[in-house]
């Protein structure tokens, strides 16, 4: 696992729900402080791959709807909407990737940020649909 996380050019590890709920997400967001079933903070349980997944596709949050300009740079409005955290196929437009971020919201998790290979693994799940 080490090989995306040591920011080698070439990762090999799958960009599907499965390696990447157990693998990134329950490890670095289901704590105790933050979206364990005891604290859901925000409604967000992320304690199990299927909890995870629903929180993140089936919740709404207000978010603006962040897009990406001609540099490839991701810009956001003002304006805010109540949708889905997750935007199957594109990855620009889910606040859950914004907020990985830092962009337009508190980057999470807010005390070990991500490292930016398994950003880019959510980006790539999402691009591709998002499926379970």
């Amino acid at each position: 696992m080490l090989v995306g996380a040591c920011g080698s050019a070439e990762d090999n590890r799958p960009a599907d729900w499965a390696y990447i709920a157990p693998a990134i997400i329950i490890p670095n967001c289901a704590t105790s402080s933050c979206h364990s079933e005891a604290a859901a903070a925000s409604g967000l349980d992320m304690s199990t791959p299927a909890k995870a997944y629903r929180s993140l596709t089936k919740l709404k949050g207000s978010a603006p709807i962040c897009t990406t300009d001609d540099d490839d740079k991701f810009v956001c409005p003002e304006t805010e909407t109540k949708r889905p955290l997750i935007t199957a196929g594109n990855p620009a437009q889910s606040r859950t990737v914004n907020m990985l971020r830092g962009i337009g919201a508190e980057r999470m998790p807010p005390d070990r940020p991500l490292a930016e290979a398994d950003i880019a693994l959510v980006e790539e799940w999402i691009a591709n649909g998002a499926k379970q």
